[in-house]
Formats: structure tokens, sequence, C-alpha cells
């Protein structure tokens, strides 16, 4: 089972950037890595996030990257955004971004939270460029009071569009 794509390899220091997929990876956890020729077990000796040592890495930890670097790092919590993936979903977007409305937050007595589900069969054949604008594109969606609550595609002061996703692109690629 894959559980996680290298991004890129340091090869003088040995070290791999990785985007997990599908389950969490943690320190100790013993991998297969599979290359064009070679194959071989590794044991997770160390995991960072930022430069940060971290003992386990979720999925979806590729949003935890891109927000501080947008201008939601200041209202959006990563740690209230789950992101999954979907295999059998049968809708044609890429990704979609689920609310948690605020009665079902006062009935469960839990903060506010969004899921971010990307749909396999439409979301892991892009490029990695064109994964991350997806995902701007899903975080636009969330109000600057975080209240659970979503923000349309036209809305009155906000319109998240082609040109408004490639401008924060841009805006996160010359800040990485």
């Amino acid at each position: 089972m894959k559980i996680a794509k290298v991004i890129h390899y340091y090869d003088k220091i040995g070290v791999a950037v990785v985007e997990v997929l599908k389950q969490p990876l943690k320190v100790g956890d013993t991998i297969k890595i599979s290359g064009h020729d070679n194959e071989f077990n590794q044991t997770v000796s160390s995991l960072q996030i930022e430069h940060a040592q971290v003992k386990e890495i979720a999925k979806g930890e590729i949003v935890r990257e891109l927000v501080p670097k947008l201008p939601f790092g200041t209202y959006v919590k990563v740690n209230q955004i789950v992101c999954m993936r979907s295999f059998k979903a049968t809708g044609r977007a890429r990704a979609r971004i689920w609310s948690f409305p605020r009665i079902w937050q006062v009935a469960l007595k839990l903060p506010p939270y969004y899921v971010i589900e990307v749909l396999s069969g439409h979301f892991d054949h892009l490029s990695d460029d064109d994964k991350t604008r997806v995902l701007i594109h899903e975080l636009m969606h969330i109000p600057k009071n975080f209240s659970g609550a979503l923000i349309p595609h036209r809305g009155l002061h906000k319109r998240i569009s082609h040109g408004t996703v490639e401008t924060l692109f841009r805006l996160y690629t010359s800040n990485i």
C-alpha cells in the first residue's frame, strides 16, 4: 500500500521530502522505498514540518504548509482542518470543502471545523502545482471569522475564480 510520495530527495544528506497520502507516518515506522530500479526498507528516524521535529505526520500536511505562506495564515486554524481522500466518489470536482455549521457546533459542544476532501480519481493525476492550486481554491471558501460557514464562489465582497486562485498561487510560490 502506497502511503506517501517522495516530492524531492536530497541524495547528499539522505533526506526525502514526502507528501503523506493515506495514513499517518510515525518515527520508528519501517517503510519500503521503491525507486526506478531499486527497492529497500528504511526505518523512519526523524520527521520534520517546517524544520520543527514531530513524531507523526498525518495525511494532508500540505495544507499545514500552505496556510502560513498565504493570507489565510492570520485566521485559518490548521489544527481544525481535516483533509481526506475519497476513492470512489462520483462527482466531477477535484476537491470539495465541507463545513461544520453553527447548529452542529452548539449541539456537539465543538469548535468550528472544515473538511477538505480530494477526489482521488480527479486529483491524483494533477501536477503538484495544480494540486496546490486546488487546495488554495478550497481554502478560499473559509471566511475570516472561521465560523464553520463557507464563502460562495461569487460572494458580495469576494470572488473565488481561476484568477484569484492564480494570484495566491504566485504569492505562495514566491514564499517557498
